[in-house]
C-alpha cells in the first residue's frame, strides 16, 4: 500500500502521536511501507534486558537488520545472578550485545556488581553520552569513581536518579580535566542506607559528595529539581540534606520531598532539625503509602515539621507554590477524637504560618488527600474553612482527593 496524499510533516506527526501504542504502530507498518522508516523510530526506541533469552533476541534482530541498532536510545537493564557461574564474566557474557547500541541516551541500570561486567560491556555503557541516567536495585559500584566513569561522555546530562540500595564509597579518583564535568538540573535520591538504627553507620549519600570537599567529575552546581526519600529512622542522610540546601551556591528551585514507609519526624524523643527552604520557589511533600491510612500520628508529625521548616526561618523566602501530596487522610476516625482536633489546630497553625510575612511571595497551596470519604463536599468546606486568611491574602488555595480504583 503507498504512502497516503497527506504532508509528509503531517503523517510524521500522527505517528509521532501513536508512539505508545505499538500495537498501531505495527499495522502501520505492515499497511504501508512508506511510512516504516518513522514507524521505526519508536517500535526500536527503547529495549529492556532481563537475562540472557533476552540478550539473545536482540542479537537475532541486529542480525537480520543491523541498522535497527541506530534507533534505540533508551536502554534498560534489570539484570540480577540468583546462581554465580564460578567463571563471573560468564554470568553477564550476553550483555555484549549492547555494543552495537551507540546511540543510547536514556539509561536505566540495575546490576549486582559493576565490577563483574566484561571490559568490553562496561566500555560500551560509558562510551554513551546520556541525557537521562537512573541507578537501581542492588548495583554496587566499587567506587564514586567508578560511577564517574559511567558520566565522562554525557556533558549535556540532564538528569540522574540513584535509587539503589548500595551507595558506592565516596572516593573519587577521576580526573576532572580529562572530561567535560556533567551538571544535571534533575537529581532524584532515594536513600535507602538511611534504614539503618546504627546511629554509628554513617549512610553514605550523594549530598555527602555535595557539601564535601572532595574533587569530584559529578556537579551539583546546575541542580534545579531534587527530589528526595527519607525512608528511615537515621538523621544522618536528613543532615547532608540541611547542609546543602543552607550552601550559597546553589540553582536549587524545586524541592520534592517524599517520606517513605517510616516517617521521620524525631530522633530519640527530640524534634529533628529544620531545613531552610526559604530560597525554593516551588516545594512538594508526598507520603508514600501502598494503601490508605486514616489519621496516622506520623503523618501529623510530618505536618508539624514542615510548619516548624516553614516558620524558622528569619528571612523573607521566595516560595511561590506549597503541595501536600497524597499527605492525610481527610476520613474522620471513629475513635481517635483527638486526633481529629489535632488535625483542626495543625490545618489552622499552618494558615497562621503560610500567612505571615515571611510567606508573603507564596501564590498557591494544594492539598490532595488519599481517598474520597463519606460526605466529601462537607468535609472539604470544613478543612477550607481553615485558610480564610490565607485566601484573603490573594492565595489560591486548592483541595482535592486522589480516587482509586478498585481492582
Amino acid at each position: 500500500m503507498q504512502a497516503s496524499g497527506l504532508p509528509p510533516e503531517l503523517c510524521d506527526a500522527i505517528i509521532d502521536e501513536l508512539r505508545e501504542d505499538k500495537k498501531s504502530l505495527l499495522q502501520i507498518s505492515l499497511t504501508c511501507r512508506a511510512l516504516c522508516p518513522r514507524t521505526r523510530v519508536h517500535l526500536f526506541h527503547a529495549v529492556t534486558l532481563l537475562g540472557k533469552s533476552c540478550c539473545d533476541r536482540l542479537c537475532a534482530l541486529i542480525t537480520l537488520s543491523p541498522t535497527l541498532a541506530l534507533h534505540f536510545k533508551s536502554l534498560r537493564i534489570n539484570w540480577r545472578i540468583r546462581n554465580w557461574n564460578r567463571n563471573h564474566l560468564e554470568n553477564y557474557e550476553p550483555l555484549t550485545v549492547i555494543e552495537s547500541l551507540v546511540g543510547v541516551t536514556d539509561l536505566y541500570l540495575a546490576l549486582d556488581d559493576w565490577g563483574r561486567l566484561p571490559d568490553a560491556v562496561a566500555s560500551s555503557l560509558q562510551s554513551c553520552s546520556y541525557r537521562n541516567l537512573s541507578i537501581g536495585g542492588y548495583c554496587t559500584f566499587a567506587s564514586m569513581g567508578e560511577f564517574c566513569l559511567l558520566l565522562q561522555n554525557s556533558p549535556g546530562l540532564e538528569q540522574v536518579s540513584f535509587s539503589c540500595k548500595n551507595i558506592p564509597p565516596m572516593l573519587c579518583d577521576q580526573d576532572r580535566s580529562l572530561h567535560g564535568t556533567p551538571a544535571p538540573s534533575t537529581l532524584r535520591i532515594i536513600d535507602y542506607q538511611d534504614t539503618t538504627s546504627v546511629p554509628s553507620e554513617r549512610p553514605r549519600s550523594l549530598l555527602t559528595l555535595a557539601i564535601s570537599s572532595h574533587p569530584c567529575p559529578f556537579s551539583f552546581c546546575n541542580i534545579r529539581t531534587l527530589t528526595v526519600c527519607l525512608s528511615g529512622p537515621s538523621t544522618m542522610f536528613l543532615e547532608d540534606l540541611r547542609k546543602y540546601l543552607a550552601l550559597p551556591s546553589t540553582s536549587l528551585k524545586h524541592f520534592c520531598v517524599i517520606h517513605g514507609f517510616r516517617p521521620v519526624w524525631s530522633h530519640r524523643g527530640s524534634p529533628l532539625a529544620s531545613l531552610d527552604v526559604s530560597d525554593i520557589e516551588s516545594i512538594e511533600i508526598r507520603v508514600y503509602r501502598d494503601r490508605p491510612l486514616f489519621l496516622n500520628p506520623g503523618t501529623l508529625d510530618i505536618l508539624r515539621w514542615w510548619i516548624s521548616n516553614f516558620s524558622s526561618t528569619d528571612k523573607r523566602n521566595i516560595i511561590r507554590s506549597l503541595t501536600f501530596t497524597n499527605f492525610t487522610s481527610i476520613s474522620f476516625p471513629r475513635k481517635e477524637e483527638r486526633s481529629t482536633l489535632d488535625q483542626e489546630d495543625l490545618w489552622m497553625r499552618l494558615n497562621d504560618c503560610l500567612t505571615s510575612y515571611k510567606m508573603g511571595s507564596l501564590e498557591r497551596l494544594a492539598i490532595t488527600f488519599d481517598q474520597r470519604p463519606a460526605k466529601w463536599n462537607m468535609l472539604k468546606a470544613q478543612v477550607e474553612a481553615n485558610f480564610q486568611g490565607l485566601k484573603k491574602s490573594g492565595c489560591e488555595v486548592i483541595l482535592d482527593v486522589v480516587t482509586r480504583e478498585k481492582n
